[in-house]
């Protein structure tokens, strides 16, 4: 039996699934007893992309019946998606990172004793059907946590454990070979391609007139429409490479949709992973670290996160360490100083990232939300600055923006 919700990809039929597990499996005899194929993930979840998750009962000449599942993220290509995605590259971009890049990443840390998945395996890459499938990380019980909760303070630090030996792995590979992430050159703010600016400054603007409406802060509201035209150079700055800074492969798109956690039988939190690599690009370790701290983290973390950056950075160093970086480890203190140059990307992960992550109210959530001008965008990007826990939030941080020189104009 074989069912799918998604028969425009026609080339996903048992006979590839069964394949895909020969050769996986290592097991010729393996034959297809049922398939069935439904998205993986709801409406809201997952912007840049299809997830499906494939469920598979199959046999062998060794088992009667066995059941497994697997992970294709692919995408329907029609004029928008050409005009956008392609142009980003972002699928051929994840492409070359899970074929070339992240084993690399995962050698150099089992090199020094670090255990755990790190980020999902993927078991084939089919350019020919512009797919990728991955193992599926709900059979080892990793789980995603409710994006609409912000993450505590123990979450959040073993995220950042896992990214800081990812980051300084990286970091190690580009001094064994600096042409390693020549094919990823735009990150999700870039100067390579304005298909994204339409969302950036529509959100930036129109979180502007909404804040206007505010009482009492009617000024952060002015100061944001005078700078609407300075956003998308200020952020672009924030990933330039500049001299004496460390840069490290970065996740682009580092929150809590791209993360999943593994408990033991008690409850207790063992193990993290990393998924969807499609923005990577060799920046500025604030580039996630900023991300994630404004768009995934609770209320009192996004206030109070000196703490998390010396952890981090603690990390960082004991990493880079073992892995015998061979140039300077930038103390504490330099650290904190790139953290300062890199901070406009504080605003936009807060003012045009996280409504959306928090977003409750997904009847206009898809992709052409975010990147057009039309009735349907400005309604989706209207309701989801309206959301009351989204104004509690910025009501908190803009006071703190705006005193660090944020909202001022060019940087």
């Amino acid at each position: 039996m074989f069912t799918t919700e998604y028969p425009e990809f026609n080339w996903l039929t048992p006979e590839y699934i069964k394949n895909l597990l020969k050769a996986y499996l290592k097991d010729k005899s393996l034959e297809i007893k049922s398939l069935e194929v439904k998205a993986a993930s709801g409406k809201g979840e997952s912007f840049a992309g299809i997830l499906l998750r494939a469920k598979i009962s199959y046999s062998t000449t060794s088992s009667i019946l066995n059941e497994t599942s697997l992970i294709l993220k692919t995408q329907i290509w029609n004029d928008f998606t050409e005009k956008t995605l392609k142009v980003y590259d972002i699928h051929n971009k994840e492409m070359i990172i899970y074929e070339k890049i992240l084993p690399k990443i995962r050698q150099l840390l089992l090199s020094i004793g670090e255990k755990g998945d790190i980020f999902p395996t993927a078991i084939h890459v089919d350019r020919e059907n512009d797919v990728i499938v991955f193992e599926d990380l709900l059979l080892k019980k990793y789980q995603m946590k409710n994006r609409l909760q912000g993450l505590d303070r123990e979450h959040a630090l073993l995220a950042l454990s896992k990214m800081a030996k990812i980051h300084a792995a990286s970091a190690v590979l580009y001094e064994k070979d600096n042409k390693i992430y020549s094919s990823l050159v735009s990150g999700m703010f870039t100067r390579h391609t304005d298909c994204y600016h339409t969302f950036f400054r529509t959100f930036w603007s129109t979180c502007a007139s909404e804040v206007s409406k505010w009482e009492g802060f009617e000024h952060y509201g002015l100061k944001m429409k005078q700078t609407t035209e300075d956003v998308i150079e200020n952020a672009c700055k924030a990933y330039d490479l500049e001299d004496g800074d460390f840069h490290v492969l970065t996740h682009g798109d580092f929150w809590v949709n791209n993360i999943m956690f593994r408990y033991d039988e008690e409850g207790s939190l063992k193990d993290v992973v990393v998924l969807d690599w499609q923005y990577a690009t060799y920046a500025s370790p604030f580039v996630d670290l900023f991300f994630f701290i404004f768009t995934s983290t609770n209320d009192e973390i996004r206030i109070n996160h000196a703490d998390l950056l010396q952890f981090y950075h603690k990390e960082l160093t004991e990493t880079l360490k073992k892995l015998k970086y061979p140039k300077h480890i930038p103390t504490l203190l330099e650290f904190r100083l790139q953290y300062l140059r890199k901070s406009f990307l504080k605003a936009t992960s807060s003012i045009i990232h996280l409504p959306n992550a928090i977003n409750e109210v997904t009847d206009d959530s898809e992709f052409e939300s975010l990147l057009l001008d039309n009735e349907k965008a400005r309604r989706y990007k209207n309701t989801v600055l309206k959301n009351p826990k989204y104004r509690q939030i910025l009501e908190k941080l803009l006071p703190i923006f705006d005193a660090e020189g944020l909202l001022d104009g060019p940087i």
